[in-house]
This record gives C-alpha cells, structure tokens and sequence, in this order.
C-alpha cells in the first residue's frame, strides 16, 4: 500500500514538473483558452453517447460530473448531477471544445492521465491549477481494443467533500463498456468498408480501387501496383479530414508520377472507396463517370441489416415496422414455450423469402448454440434481417456478439427520461392518435417531463389514453392522471446508490464472494467495503 502511494506522489510530482516547465502558473485562469469545434460524429463520441447517458441518470441530482475528453484532450461532452457543480467547473474553464493538456491547465485526471495514458486520482491540493482543487476527480483513459491507441479519456469529478471510494470502480466499468462499443463499432466499420470495396472491384475492375479509413487501406491487384504507402497515407488522411470539413482532392498526382482522377464512394463519415482514373496528358476530367455508372444501378434505397438496442418500451418494434410494414417478427421468448427447433424452423421459413424484413426479438435471450445456429442460417440464407436487444453488449456471451455483428448498423434508442424536454412533444403526438379533442395543460405537460417513464414510451401511452378516458374537459390536468409521487424523485442519491450496489455485487461475483479480492478490485479497503454493504443493504 505504501509503495503505492509512493508511486502515486511520484506521479503528481512528475507532473507538477511539467507542467511548470511548460511556464503554467498556479494561480492561472483557463477561461482564455480557445473553444474548438468539436465532431459530434466521430466514433468516440458515437461509442460514448449511450453509456454516458446511463451514468449521467445514476449521477442526476447529486453532485458529480462525467466528462469526455477526446485523443487530443478536447472536452467533448460534459454532464452535471446539478447546475451548481456545473457553473463551478465552468468557472475554472471546463467547457466543451477546450484541451485539457498538461501544458493548458496542469495536473488533473483528464490532462495528466491523457499524458500516461494510465488511471489516475487527483484529489485537491494535488492539482497544479489553484481554482481546481476544490474538486475531486478520477480519470481513465479509453484504449482502443484493436489499434491500442489512445481515443479519450473519462473523468468524473465532484468536490472534495462528496468524495466516493466507488466512484473508481463506477469509471473503470463505463470505460470498459467504451471500449467494448468501439470495439463492435470497428468490426461493423470494416465489414461495412470490405463489402463497399469487393462491390467495387466487381464494378470497376479494369481500374485500380482503394478503400481508405483511420487505420484502415485496401486495395485491388491494379491499385497495389500503382499506389505506394506514401499515396495511401494521403488518401487515408482526405478520407480523415473530411469529416471536419476539408475538401476531398478530385485528383493527385501519385509517387510513381502517374496523374489521376479520383472518384469518392463514401461508405459513412472517415471510411471511402476511391476509384482511380488514370490520366492521359489533355484529357478531360471525368472523375463523374463512376456517378454515371452508379447510377444504373436499382433507384431503391439499400436494404442494410441493423440492430435496434433499447429498454423495455423505447419502440424496438416500432422501428421494425418503419423499415417494413410487413416485416415478420420472430420472438425469441417464444423460446420459453417452443423447442429450439421448432423456433429454428419458424425462422428458417421466414429466413427462406426475400420479399420482408425478417425480424428477430430479444435477441438476449437465445442460448448459445440457438444463436450459432441463427448466424448460420442468416449468412447461409441471406436475407434482410434485424434484431432487436434489451441487454448490454458487455453482458452477451461470445456467441451472442458474434450474431450482432452481422447487422450493418446499430440503433441506439434513448430511454424516455433521458430526453425530458420532449416529453411534452411526445405526448400530444400520442394524444392526435388515441384522442384527436385532447390536449395537455402547461401543468399537466410539466408533470409528465417530471417523471421517470421506466417503461418509456409505452408507459407514456398507457398513461396518457388512461388520463384520456378519466378526462370530462379537452384540457389533460395533471388530476386527471392519478399519478403517485415517484420515490426515486425524492431522493437524488437513490440512482448514485443503485449504481454503487452494481459495483459491489459484481465484484463479488467476481471474486466467488471473497471479500478481500473484491475489495481489491473495487480499489477500497475491506472496512470501506464491509460499510457500503451494510449501508445498501447487501447480506454479506
């Protein structure tokens, strides 16, 4: 333990180091740093989004924030328990589109951790910035699975007196899941990318074609042989570059001293096919006609395969039925009362026809063998297909992962309490369908974005066409509702608790019950650990 600590002093030292050489000064202001744009689109952000949402639910009405840093340790997205946490950290400049580097704003856990690329703790007078160390704060940083880059960092933070021994375990569990999302997104990028470039090389095959992405290049025999590394690099960096905004070049001249046109297929943001059209001397630029071709093909939009993840009620079903009205759902709690075989063969029937959706539900609940065997029967088969998943990815066994990925795209839909400001908007559009005369007061709609909705947007419904029935007026009140007071509003701490009882439990199934082991992943002392336990109610 004390070498730990040791090794941890040593740190914030090396770091205050730093950051003095680089001339920061103690009782520096960062409200002047620049505020940059920020890609809403990029893949960090993407992975992050919905995990960060869960956090910032579990971490509402108490006094933390959850930060996200990108690879270049800009602030990308902030979320606050309260307002009053909020305009403190602002104050000391936490504001999106600004970097936190050690040579900016010294020793913290999103600069100094962006530099070691390790977890670390920074506690009060440990900051080298005087305005920060009021707070508290633990940073981790989000390591590509794949490449072993660096993406960002998560921090979460909160002021001293709030400090929470759990709060370690909470960040190294949403970095995880980061993680693990990036990871399946990358999977889903490639295959997305190979799919474009073999349909290309069919297409064009008299012509050199490269697929270009962050880290990823492909090429046909014809491309090997005209583009050196060097010509990759630079495609690679317009494929990049545009998602800010650059320009795609409509031509180059490559290594070899070979003048050509280029024609772009994007496949989604930062990932392209690049067809090459080898220019003579004098001739015209036709860098349109892979457009012309392309334009040959079926005028019907591309039917991709995809999954819809979301909590119970957030309408799974509802986007099958948008993407096909007739599409054929396959339920696989159907399980409970049908033989595997008999479910595989329903399957296969439906899996046997091309002309709708086949749609399988709850896609979490098939055992292992069921979902090899629903791999296999979809590539073998081929037809256009969607799952639907209540559970995170983090909880699904191997095989179960291997399915989700042959979806092209995944549809994250956000519970309803994550978005309380349309609400409101919800509700009257659910009111034109189950009572066109209704409407809701200004109280009655303030009510609604008040409230939890667990069970989203179907529990929204159920209560609005009950309130509609109970109704004498046009006008909704919030009398109308019947509605009791929700116990977790009563009480901010009760997400923040749950969460830590998450911690604790899932260490202890970890370590087989061993106190000991779990106290040492969860990065507390067994005393600490024992008193949460009584305090959460966990028998032990």
């Amino acid at each position: 333990m004390n070498e730990r600590k040791a090794s941890h002093q040593d740190e914030i030292e090396r770091s205050w180091a730093r950051a003095a050489a680089a001339g920061l000064r103690p009782d520096q202001s960062l409200s002047s740093l620049e505020i940059e744009d920020v890609d809403d689109g990029s893949r960090l952000i993407d992975a992050a989004n919905p995990v960060l949402t869960r956090m910032a639910e579990d971490l509402d009405g108490t006094g933390y924030s959850v930060i996200l840093a990108d690879r270049d340790a800009r602030l990308v997205d902030l979320r606050f328990g309260d307002r009053r946490l909020e305009d403190l950290m602002a104050d000391d400049g936490a504001i999106r589109g600004r970097r936190f580097t050690e040579h900016s704003s010294g020793t913290n856990s999103l600069a100094t951790v962006h530099e070691i690329r390790a977890p670390l703790r920074v506690f009060g007078d440990e900051h080298y910035i005087e305005g920060m160390r009021k707070f508290a704060c633990y940073g981790m940083p989000v390591i590509h699975p794949t490449t072993n880059r660096l993406e960002g960092v998560v921090d979460i933070s909160c002021l001293t007196h709030e400090d929470n021994a759990l709060l370690g375990p909470m960040i190294r569990r949403a970095v995880g899941e980061i993680q693990d999302r990036l990871l399946e997104r990358s999977h889903e990028r490639e295959r997305r990318l190979f799919i474009a470039f073999q349909d290309a090389v069919r297409r064009f095959q008299y012509d050199p074609v490269v697929a270009v992405g962050e880290g990823i290049t492909l090429t046909n025999r014809l491309g090997a042989d005209l583009v050196e590394p060097v010509d990759q690099a630079v495609l690679r960096a317009a494929a990049v570059g545009s998602a800010r905004g650059v320009r795609l070049p409509s031509s180059v001249a490559l290594s070899s001293g070979v003048d050509v046109d280029l024609a772009w297929l994007e496949v989604e943001p930062r990932l392209y096919v690049v067809r090459m059209l080898p220019r003579a001397p004098g001739a015209h630029n036709e860098v349109d006609r892979p457009a012309r071709a392309h334009s040959r093909r079926p005028s019907r939009p591309p039917r991709l395969s995809f999954l819809v993840r979301g909590e119970s009620g957030t309408g799974r079903t509802t986007a099958l039925r948008a993407a096909d009205p007739d599409v054929r759902i396959i339920d696989s709690a159907r399980l409970f009362d049908q033989s595997p075989t008999e479910w595989l063969k329903t399957l296969s029937d439906a899996a046997g026809r091309q002309d709708h959706l086949v749609g399988i539900e709850h896609i979490e609940l098939l055992p292992p063998l069921v979902a090899r065997r629903v791999r296999e029967m979809l590539t073998d088969a081929a037809p256009w297909f969607a799952f639907t998943e209540t559970s995170s990815p983090t909880s699904a066994h191997t095989e179960l992962r291997h399915l989700a990925r042959l979806a092209d795209e995944t549809k994250e839909l956000i519970p309803l309490r994550s978005t309380p400001h349309r609400i409101p908007e919800y509700a009257e559009t659910m009111l034109q369908e189950l009572a066109p005369t209704k409407h809701l007061t200004s109280s009655a709609a303030a009510m609604l974005a008040g409230r939890q909705w667990r069970g989203n947007l179907s529990e929204l419904r159920e209560v609005l066409a009950r309130a509609s029935a109970r109704s004498a007026g046009n006008a909704l009140l919030p009398s109308d509702f019947g509605l009791a007071p929700e116990s977790e509003q009563a009480s901010p701490l009760a997400a923040l608790a749950r969460s830590e009882r998450d911690a604790i439990l899932a260490a202890l199934a970890k370590s087989q019950a061993n106190k000991t082991t779990a106290a040492r992943e969860l990065g507390v002392s067994r005393t600490t650990l024992y008193k949460k336990m009584r305090d959460l109610g966990i028998p032990g």
